[in-house]
């Protein structure tokens, strides 16, 4: 046996160190390889779980929801603070009424439309999330020459203008035909409010918030005369209907039903219908 030269020592070690070179730097390469792959990851993870889409087909129907009012509408503000509570990313697109309903119906790009009354056909292909808006249908009367009524049966009494085509209640046509109220026709709500403002009838029936906005918007001389009467003679509930036909409807519902609830407990909602009850959501709101 020989001993190995210094020649060769050397040689060897050359090779160890090389070898262990090539050992860190695939190592350091499998690090970052482990490492990018763990952003991607990570992003892939984030993207997951990012806030659901929820996209709203409406109309225009002032003061709820309007493009040229501010936050689009009141009703259109309490759909977009309740979906922003839930965590819910809410946009809205405005359409003739019968096209919303139509587009929300296939949810192709669609998620929901309102808001809506509560009528039977169209549960068979939306589901109702909880009130947006309760409307009271009352009497505006003028504030001089208060009026009271405790039945239906006491409309018999009194004199209203209404604009044709319109039936404030139930059973409204049947009462007209026979001669059992004492109705002046109008062709528009103007015309009754100022007729109502000159003694020459004694009520003028209309949704309580519609009636503000005519107030504010067209006869703005008789904001301070002309008022609702306390007592609603019917009210009817709006809702977010959500499209039967989209796999999120369920999910989106409760969250959003959840993010109303919360701001109806915060305030948040009765901030927004009393600013809607003073004309605070007009184009040029007043002060």
């Amino acid at each position: 046996m020989f001993a190995p030269s210094r020649l060769n020592l050397t040689a060897t070690l050359h090779t160890h160190d090389r070898y262990v070179w090539q050992l860190s730097m695939n190592l350091l390469s499998n690090i970052k390889i482990i490492f990018s792959l763990s952003i991607l990851l990570t992003s892939l993870l984030a993207f997951g779980q990012a806030n659901p889409q929820l996209k709203v087909a409406t109309g225009e129907w002032r003061p709820f929801h309007s493009e040229a009012y501010q936050h689009q509408g009141a009703a259109t503000h309490i759909i977009r603070l309740a979906a922003e509570k839930a965590g819910i990313d809410v946009s809205f697109g405005f359409f003739p009424w019968k096209r919303a309903y139509s587009l929300a119906q296939l949810a192709d790009q669609w998620d929901a439309t309102g808001v809506w009354g509560d009528k039977e056909e169209r549960r068979e292909f939306f589901l109702f999330s909880d009130p947006i808006v309760v409307i009271d249908d009352v009497l505006f009367v003028h504030i001089e020459r208060p009026i009271k009524w405790d039945s239906m049966e006491d409309m018999k009494n009194i004199s209203i203008a209404a604009v044709r085509g319109y039936q404030p209640w139930i059973g409204f046509q049947k009462q007209l035909d026979a001669g059992e109220l004492n109705v002046s026709l109008v062709n528009d709500d103007v015309t009754g409010i100022r007729m109502l403002s000159v003694g020459r009838v004694d009520a003028f029936p209309v949704a309580k918030e519609v009636g503000y906005e005519i107030l504010y918007t067209q006869v703005p001389d008789l904001v301070d005369f002309i008022v609702p009467h306390e007592k609603p003679f019917s009210s009817t509930s709006y809702h977010l209907l959500f499209s039967k036909a989209s796999p999120t409807a369920v999910d989106l519902l409760v969250k959003f039903n959840k993010g109303l609830e919360a701001i109806k407990k915060s305030g948040d909602y009765d901030k927004i219908m009393k600013n809607l009850r003073t004309g605070k959501y007009l184009p040029d709101p007043k002060e």
